[in-house]
């Protein structure tokens, strides 16, 4: 990523600690957690539209998928089932994530590797997934690890690829263009969650405000943490706590729900809004070993 575009972002936006910090702070039901995937309605929505995307587009049967920066595993293991794909496996940085994705999800076998190394380099995949994690890296990493996706993909085999697009991510271009330093066969679809993101920021935000509080101040994001510090006085005041409790308690149901996500992609895809990710699945030729 170039200077310009980091800039958007903090310092340590992307790096090992970054992440950790946030999945040590993350409650996994909370739908406003970095990591809940599991309860975030908007997650949930994105994982179930991209098997979709996938069953659509893949006619042949697919026998093992790697899904590179796996999290906790929410999405490989939604591909798994849906694919029916005997051996999946994942891969991430953060020991700690890996190790609660294999509690959560034992048919799939996840190891510790970052990108732009690939985890399990001896193995031919038929499916890899890069789903908004190579924005993380450096432009030369992000070459780096297309070729070792190439390399590692079976031939006919497939490479998911998904990125938010904007400041400090991809444009639709240099996504595009991206891929096909390494692949020339590409299916492009859009998402559009501007809209969504807008409705339920200022929501979001109550929920984590309110989940800080009940846990003495543990907050994912620094400028929270600050937040919370600066207005002490004020937030230890048993009204505001209450107001902060019974939004998160009406909220939470919308932020869990499916159908305001689906809605919102689908209003925007019709009045052709600007699109909020981009989805590129690559083939790499039957040809290539």
């Amino acid at each position: 990523m170039s200077a310009a575009s980091r800039s958007s972002h903090p310092p340590e936006w992307g790096n090992h600690q970054w992440f950790a910090s946030r999945f040590q702070s993350s409650a996994p039901e909370d739908p406003s957690a970095y990591f809940g995937h599991r309860a975030n309605g908007y997650q949930r929505f994105r994982h179930n539209y991209l098997v979709g995307f996938l069953k659509a587009k893949i006619k042949s049967p697919l026998h093992s998928v790697l899904d590179l920066g796996c999290g906790t595993g929410c999405l490989t293991e939604q591909i798994r089932r849906h694919l029916r794909i005997e051996d999946a496996r994942g891969a991430d940085f953060v020991k700690e994530m890996v190790q609660q994705a294999g509690y959560r999800y034992p048919r799939i076998k996840f190891a510790t590797a970052a990108l732009p190394q690939l985890a399990f380099p001896e193995t031919r995949f038929d499916l890899i997934v890069s789903s908004e994690v190579l924005y993380y890296l450096s432009p030369d990493d992000r070459t780096e690890c297309l070729r070792l996706i190439e390399q590692a993909l079976s031939p006919g085999g497939y490479l998911l690829f998904t990125a938010r697009l904007g400041a400090g991510y991809f444009s639709p271009a240099g996504a595009e263009r991206l891929v096909r330093q390494s692949f020339d066969d590409l299916t492009i679809a859009w998402m559009h969650h501007r809209l969504y993101h807008a409705l339920t920021r200022p929501l979001n935000r109550v929920i984590a405000l309110n989940s800080a509080l009940r846990s003495d101040g543990a907050m994912e994001d620094r400028k929270r943490g600050q937040f919370l510090r600066q207005h002490k006085r004020l937030l230890d005041n048993p009204i505001v706590r209450t107001g902060a409790s019974m939004a998160s308690w009406t909220g939470s149901p919308l932020i869990r729900s499916v159908v305001l996500p689906d809605l919102c992609n689908r209003l925007s895809a019709v009045a052709k809004a600007t699109p909020s990710n981009i989805i590129i699945l690559a083939r790499k030729s039957e040809d290539q070993r």
